[in-house]
């Protein structure tokens, strides 16, 4: 991961009390302290599911993540992507969340 990006806003602390969900579109998010975020993993991570129950899987399709469990998120919050692959990319709005934890 490359700190001196464009729009890095800097390490954040752990958010606890984060949810995953997603639009009807299939557009995930991570909200948490009433914002959302569209979230941004490496690539090989993806959802599979409905917009109303999903998990977020691995490159092996192991579960990472549940829709609607709370967790606690490490990452990035920043306005844009930084290069390298990553998934979600298609979803992007707003600022983004770039998992450390996933």
């Amino acid at each position: 991961m490359n700190h001196d990006s464009p729009g890095f806003s800097g390490p954040e602390p752990a958010r606890t009390g984060a949810r995953l969900g997603a639009e009807s579109d299939g557009c995930v998010y991570i909200e948490f302290d009433g914002d959302r975020y569209t979230p941004i993993w490496p690539a090989g991570i993806t959802a599979t599911g409905t917009h109303d129950a999903f998990s977020i899987v691995d490159a092996d399709g192991e579960t990472i993540r549940e829709s609607g469990v709370e967790f606690v998120a490490g990452g990035l919050v920043q306005s844009q992507a930084s290069s390298g692959e990553l998934s979600n990319t298609d979803c992007i709005t707003g600022e983004l969340f770039l998992f450390t934890n996933p």
